[in-house]
C-alpha cells in the first residue's frame, strides 16, 4: 500500500499532493502502513480513505478504487449503520467501540452480513483539534458463527438431558450434585432449588450397603474415567429406596458441563422391571402351586371313589344292625366333605366352563354346611340376612370358592374368641355404572386387622397364618371378582369398642359378555384386580356389618 499511496495523485483530492501533507497525517499513514492488523483512516472534511495492506481483504472489490475516496462513497450500504457515529467522532471527538456488530456489506455476491469489532478513534493535530479518524477493525464472522452454532448444540443438547426418560446428574467424585435433571429430580422428589443450594449429595442418597460398589466406581472414574454400570439404591426425599441402574463417567476438565474434576452419572429406574421381575417369580410360583393342588386332588379323588363304592356295598347288606348303618351315614357323609374339599382344591387349576343363575342364599348356606364343625369347636353363632327374590349369574364354583375364603377367614379371625358371623345377601346397584346386582356381606366380631395387614391381603403369597396358610385365598378371589366384574372391599378395625372386619361383595345381576371366560384364561398378573381396600373407622365398620 505503501507505493500505491505514493503512486496515487492525490492533487484532485481534498488532501492535496503529497508533498502538502502536514505532519500529523505523513505520521499517521506511515504508523497504519507499519500495523500488521487491519486499520483505515478517514482524514478531513470530505474523510478522506486510507488503509493498510491489512485492510485489503476486508474492502474485497472496492479496492483499490476505495483509496482516497470519501468515507461515504466507499461505505454507501452501512452508512445509515456508522455514518452518525463517524460525523460525531469529528464533531465532537467521541471515540466509539463495537464487538460483533452485524452489517450488511457489499461484497462480491452481493450484501452479505458479517459481523465486526472496531473503534472509532480521533486524530488531533497539535492544537487539539480533530483532524481525522482512526479505524482499528476486525471481521469476526467466523468466530460469532462458531459461537452461536455451539449455543445451538448446547441447547439442543440441554433440551435432551432436560427431556430425557434416564435420570442424569452432574457432580463431583467427593458427592457434591450440581444438576440433576428433571427425571431424577422425580425419581428421588427434591427440586432444583434444593440442588441448586447444596442439599442433595449421592453419598448421602446411597444406602450404607452400597458403599463398597461406590468405591470401586470411584476407583474405576479415577483409573480410566468411567465407571462399568451397576445396580444399586439411592434414597428419595421420603427415605424409600429407588433401585436405579448406575453409570458414570469423568467429564474434561474445559467441558460446558462442568468443571475440572466432574462426573456424569446416568441413572435408569429400575422400579417396575424389579416389580416384574418380582411378578414373574410370582406366576411362575402360582403356576407350580396350581399344578400341584391339580396333581394331589386327582390322586385323592381316585381312592376316594372307590371307599365311597365299598360303603354303598357294605350299606345293601340288611343284616348290619342299626347302629352300624349309622356309623356307615356319618362315614359317607364325611368322605363327601373330603370329596368336596379335593374338588374345591382342583378348581384352583381347572375353573368353571359355565356360568349358571343361582339364588346367592342358597349358595352361601352350602359353604356355611361345610364349616358346622369349625363353628361348633370355636364358638362361632351364625346370623343370615337373605333377602328374598335375588339372583345372579355366575360361575357357581368360583364364586363358591371366594365365599370359602371368606368365611374361612371370618372363623379364624375368632377361633380363640369366638363371636358372631353375620352372612347378608341383598340387591344393590354400583353407583358408578348404574348397573343393578347382588352385595354379599361376611362380617366377624374378630380382633380386626392392623394398616399393614390390611394394605396386602389382596397380595399373593401374603399370610398372617404362617405354615397354616398358602397367602393365596383372597388373591385369588379377587381376580374372580374381576373376571365377573365385581368388586370385593374390606373394612376392618381394630378398636375395643367396635372390631371385626367385614368384606362386602358385588357382582351384577348379570354377566358381560366378556367375562364369559374362565379367569385364568386372562393375561397373567399377580396384582389384586378391582379389590377396593381400605381401613375405616370403627362405627363405619358397625355400619357396614349392620
Amino acid at each position: 500500500m505503501a507505493s500505491m499511496i505514493r503512486a496515487r495523485n492525490w492533487s484532485n483530492s481534498d488532501l492535496g499532493p503529497i508533498s502538502t501533507w502536514d505532519n500529523s497525517l505523513l505520521t499517521t499513514v506511515n504508523m497504519i502502513l507499519s500495523i500488521p492488523t487491519p486499520v483505515q483512516v478517514f482524514w478531513g472534511e470530505q474523510m478522506t480513505t486510507l488503509y493498510n495492506d491489512a485492510f485489503i481483504p476486508m474492502l474485497r472489490g472496492k479496492h483499490p478504487s476505495a483509496l482516497g475516496r470519501s468515507a461515504s462513497e466507499v461505505w454507501t450500504e452501512v452508512w445509515p449503520d456508522v455514518g452518525e457515529q463517524l460525523e460525531s467522532v469529528f464533531r465532537e471527538g467521541k471515540s466509539y467501540s463495537y464487538n460483533d456488530l452485524p452489517l450488511e456489506l457489499l461484497r462480491d455476491d452481493g450484501l452479505q452480513r458479517g459481523y465486526f469489532t472496531f473503534t472509532y478513534s480521533p486524530i488531533r493535530d497539535g492544537g487539539g483539534k480533530v483532524v481525522g479518524l482512526l479505524n482499528l477493525t476486525q471481521e469476526v464472522t467466523e468466530t460469532v458463527h462458531a459461537r452461536e452454532a455451539t449455543r445451538r448444540s448446547e441447547r439442543r443438547f440441554r433440551t435432551l438431558v432436560d427431556s430425557a426418560s434416564v435420570g442424569i446428574a452432574i457432580g463431583t467424585i467427593s458427592g457434591e450434585l450440581t444438576y440433576i435433571n428433571p427425571a431424577l429430580q422425580s425419581m428421588l422428589q427434591y427440586t432444583e432449588q434444593e440442588v441448586a443450594a447444596g442439599l442433595v449429595r449421592w453419598d448421602k442418597l446411597t444406602p450404607p450397603r452400597y458403599a463398597a460398589a461406590d468405591l470401586q466406581a470411584v476407583a474405576q472414574l479415577q483409573a480410566s474415567g468411567v465407571a462399568e454400570p451397576y445396580e444399586k439404591a439411592y434414597f428419595d426425599r421420603n427415605g424409600n429406596p429407588v433401585p436405579v441402574l448406575i453409570g458414570a463417567f469423568s467429564l474434561p476438565p474445559d467441558s460446558d458441563l462442568g468443571g475440572s474434576g466432574d462426573i456424569a452419572v446416568f441413572a435408569v429406574d429400575l422400579r417396575k422391571q424389579k416389580r416384574a421381575e418380582g411378578m414373574l417369580l410370582q406366576s411362575e410360583k402360582l403356576a407350580a402351586v396350581g399344578k400341584l393342588a391339580s396333581s394331589i386332588s386327582h390322586e385323592i379323588n381316585n381312592p376316594l371313589e372307590a371307599v365311597t363304592n365299598l360303603l354303598y356295598l357294605v350299606r345293601l347288606d340288611e343284616s348290619i344292625p342299626q347302629q352300624s348303618r349309622d356309623y356307615l351315614e356319618t362315614a359317607d357323609r364325611e368322605l363327601a366333605r373330603v370329596s368336596q374339599v379335593a374338588s374345591q382344591t382342583l378348581r384352583f387349576h381347572r375353573q368353571s366352563t359355565r356360568p349358571t343363575r343361582v339364588d346367592p342364599s342358597s349358595l352361601v348356606d352350602e359353604v356355611l354346611q361345610l364349616y358346622n364343625a369349625r363353628f361348633a369347636n370355636s364358638r362361632v353363632r351364625i346370623e343370615r340376612q337373605y333377602q328374598a327374590g335375588v339372583s345372579l349369574t355366575c360361575y357357581e364354583g368360583d364364586i363358591r370358592q371366594v365365599l370359602n375364603n371368606l368365611i374361612g377367614n371370618a372363623i379364624d379371625a375368632m377361633r380363640n374368641s369366638g363371636g358372631c358371623l353375620t352372612v347378608r345377601t341383598r340387591r344393590a346397584t354400583d353407583r358408578a355404572s348404574g348397573r343393578p346386582g347382588v352385595r354379599i356381606t361376611v362380617a366377624d366380631t374378630g380382633s380386626g386387622m392392623p394398616r399393614a395387614t390390611l394394605d396386602h391381603i389382596f397380595d399373593a403369597f401374603y399370610t398372617t397364618k404362617g405354615i397354616h396358610g398358602t397367602g393365596l385365598g383372597l388373591w385369588i378371589s379377587s381376580r374372580i371378582v374381576h373376571k365377573h366384574r365385581g368388586f370385593l372391599n374390606a373394612y376392618s378395625s381394630t378398636t375395643p369398642e367396635h372390631h371385626g372386619t367385614v368384606f362386602q361383595l358385588w357382582l351384577p345381576e348379570d354377566l358381560a359378555p366378556s367375562a364369559r371366560e374362565a379367569w385364568h384364561e386372562e393375561e397373567v398378573s399377580t396384582e389384586p384386580l378391582n379389590a377396593a381396600v381400605r381401613r375405616i373407622t370403627a362405627p363405619e365398620v358397625a355400619e357396614a356389618a349392620a
